[in-house]
């Protein structure tokens, strides 16, 4: 390798731009992991989303209504006629 003292005087004219076009390049290179894991993450949350959509539109509201009013009407039936009364402790 060439000694310091005997290095062309125009190498440090080449070496400066080539370690700043690097650094550009590295700054490009982590924005565009940035950019790729916001992507990844607003892709995981719509898929995320759109389940629940799907989750919510096929529950069948009418078959709970109806089986919750089943069970009041059993229990209703099961306190026979306490008209409102507390049972006793």
């Amino acid at each position: 390798m060439d000694e310091p003292e005997t290095r062309h005087p125009l190498s440090n004219l080449c070496v400066f731009p080539f370690a700043l076009w690097l650094r550009v390049l590295e700054g490009k290179l982590a924005e565009a992991k940035s950019k790729k894991d916001t992507l990844k993450a607003r892709s995981a949350s719509a898929k995320t989303s759109k389940q629940i959509q799907e989750m919510i539109g096929s529950l069948d509201t009418s078959s709970s209504v109806a089986a919750f009013d089943k069970m009041e009407e059993k229990v209703s039936r099961a306190g026979g006629g306490l008209n409102g009364r507390c049972l006793p402790a």
